[in-house]
């Protein structure tokens, strides 16, 4: 388990489950449709759909990490993107 998971309680463990399997739950039904006919590759798609679900579902937000507040989840600072290189040169010049 990450750090992050560690540092949450067991309710808002809870919660965050909950509201994930209620927006995923067309992967939840093309997972069941399958029964036992579920291979790897399968698995793959469904992780990825709920990765790029999740991504969207963030990225719609009217206020950036309403949903980690609400459940009680640290919102993380912003990434800064490392600058490419051949970039900086380019516009230095």
């Amino acid at each position: 388990m990450t750090d992050r998971a560690v540092a949450i309680d067991t309710e808002s463990l809870d919660k965050i489950g909950l509201e994930v399997d209620m927006r995923l739950t067309d992967v939840w039904s093309m997972l069941f449709e399958r029964g036992e006919d579920v291979d790897t590759e399968f698995l793959g798609w469904l992780l990825r759909l709920a990765y790029v679900t999740g991504y969207w579902d963030s990225l719609a937000e009217s206020d950036r990490g309403s949903l980690c507040t609400q459940l009680g989840y640290p919102v993380p600072e912003r990434r800064v993107a490392p600058v490419d290189a051949a970039f900086a040169g380019a516009a230095s010049e």
